[in-house]
């Protein structure tokens, strides 16, 4: 019976080197918290590899199409949103300018903040998620 029940049995340690060998052997993503399958995967170690099932979890054979094509349209609108957010950064920069350089700055990024653009934008980002 001990040999059927045997690595279900917790090994008897100390609290400090309990601590010590769940940090570095049983966190196998190192998010500093232990789940349950984490935890079962170290008790029953020498049937199950937990950094071979993590890796194998992570790396997913194939994608659902409908997945991938959201995923992708998520990252166009994230590009998007970056060259919006870069143009309006370099016209708040040039708005500081004195002269006309400035004003032409203000009224160039006045009209970027009230353009469709950004509304646009917010819609496309909200139907990529």
């Amino acid at each position: 019976n001990k040999d059927r029940f045997g690595p279900s049995q917790p090994e008897m340690l100390t609290a400090i080197v309990r601590k010590k060998e769940l940090r570095e052997k049983v966190d196998v993503n190192f998010d500093g918290r232990i789940g349950f399958l984490e935890y079962l995967l170290y008790q029953y170690r020498n049937v199950a590899n937990p950094s071979d099932f993590v890796t194998r979890s992570m790396k997913a054979p194939d994608e659902h199409p409908e997945i991938k094509k959201a995923r992708l349209a998520l990252e166009e609108v994230n590009k998007r949103i970056q060259a919006y957010e870069a143009e309006k950064a370099r016209l708040e920069k040039e708005a500081e300018l004195p002269g006309v350089k400035g004003l032409g700055a203000k009224n160039l990024l006045a009209q970027l903040d009230s353009s469709p653009l950004k509304e646009e934008l917010n819609r496309a980002l909200i139907t990529a998620e």
